[in-house]
């Protein structure tokens, strides 16, 4: 994926995933949503990435892998949140 090699954008991965089809857009905006979450969490952004992460959920595609690890990450990130204190 270029995203991961720098040389793609977010606004990419989003446009390719649309499609005229809004159940085979449904599908790939679950996994484009997942994969733009990690890499959100690589750069440092949490807060991003929980929200793309819900994203993900939101789609409703819950026999997709991509699904059940939002669901995963959403679970680990926001009982990892809930425990660490805010940084200065």
């Amino acid at each position: 994926m270029l995203l991961y090699l720098g040389k793609g954008k977010p606004e990419q991965v989003l446009a390719a995933a649309t499609d005229a089809d809004p159940a085979k857009e449904r599908d790939q905006h679950c996994k484009a949503y997942f994969y733009l979450a990690e890499h959100a969490l690589l750069r440092g952004q949490q807060t991003k990435a929980l929200d793309l992460f819900r994203e993900a959920i939101a789609t409703g595609q819950t026999t997709y892998i991509e699904y059940a690890a939002a669901q995963a990450e959403l679970g680990r990130l926001s009982n990892s949140t809930a425990i660490q204190p805010p940084r200065p």
